[in-house]
This record gives C-alpha cells, sequence and structure tokens, in this order.
C-alpha cells in the first residue's frame, strides 16, 4: 500500500509532462504525428538543370529513384529553418548558368521539423552558385518558391547524381 501512495504522485507527474510534451509538438508543427517517421509520395517529375541543359526525370529512371530516395533521407533529417529568399534574377541565375534539381509534387508535402514548414508541392536544391554551399532546399507551391529555406543536413550526394548524367 505504501508503494502505491508513492507511485502514484510520480505516475500522475510523468503522464502530464508526457502530455504536455506532445501537446507542445503537435501544435507547435500542426501534426498530431509529429513524432512518427515521415514517408513521401513519390514526385511527379524531378528536373535537373545544369548550365541551362535540362533534364526531366520520370519514374522508373534510376537518377530519378536516387534523388527521390537521397531527398526523402535529407528531409527526414531538416536541420532549421534559415531566412533566405530568392529573387527572380537568382532563379534565372539558377536555370541558365548553375546546377539545381527542382522536384515537383502532385500533392503538398507533409514535411515534418521543429516548426509547422508549410505544405510545399515544389523544392528546389540548388547544387551551384548563391547559397549551394549552405545545403539548403527552397519549399514552394506552384510557380513561386517561399521565403524560409530549410537546411538539409548535405547535398553532395545530388551533386555526385547529377554528375553521373550525360
Amino acid at each position: 500500500m505504501k508503494a502505491w501512495r508513492l507511485l502514484t504522485p510520480l505516475l500522475v507527474i510523468a503522464t502530464f509532462v508526457g502530455c504536455v510534451v506532445y501537446t507542445t509538438g503537435a501544435v507547435g508543427r500542426r501534426d498530431p504525428l509529429w513524432f512518427w517517421p515521415q514517408t513521401l509520395p513519390a514526385p511527379v517529375e524531378v528536373r535537373v538543370s545544369r548550365a541551362g541543359q535540362l533534364w526531366r526525370l520520370r519514374p522508373g529512371e534510376p537518377a530519378y529513384q536516387e534523388v527521390t530516395a537521397a531527398l526523402a533521407e535529407q528531409l527526414d533529417r531538416i536541420q532549421g529553418v534559415i531566412r533566405l529568399g530568392l529573387i527572380p534574377e537568382t532563379l534565372a541565375r539558377y536555370r541558365e548558368r548553375e546546377t539545381t534539381i527542382e522536384v515537383l509534387y502532385a500533392q503538398p508535402l507533409r514535411l515534418r521539423g521543429a516548426l509547422d514548414l508549410g505544405r510545399p508541392t515544389r523544392l528546389l536544391l540548388p547544387l551551384s552558385g548563391p547559397y549551394s554551399d549552405l545545403n539548403v532546399v527552397f519549399p514552394g507551391d506552384g510557380d513561386a518558391l517561399w521565403a524560409g529555406a530549410l537546411r538539409v543536413e548535405s547535398t553532395a550526394v545530388f551533386r555526385a547524381i547529377v554528375a553521373r548524367l550525360p
């Protein structure tokens, strides 16, 4: 009986702390399953641009599989959000002179991070040029990219994939 008298307050406190942690995560991220590993849908298309040359990778192609697998791995380990935005001149430079990967989805993604990261349908990874050294992914929707870039662990694997393209 004495054991229950000591154990009951500890269980109540542990339950309360657990509820506070869960609720804080769920509200801050706007995702009730914020602790669950994310699964990304297959992209509709992957566009690789290198010095003005464009490759459209479709499901079933080896490079498509490599890019989507690497992207899923990197987006599962988002390290934060950086206050960056792209101006039209930078986007034009990316398309004309730099190397980028752009991934397009049919349905909005539900990215899980420390905060609610929006529901993008488009992701742009700069592999050369401005911001390429920061290991960032620019999310967007439709034709627009949003202000704020997602910082990922590394973009080296994407550079290796692009280097193998003809």
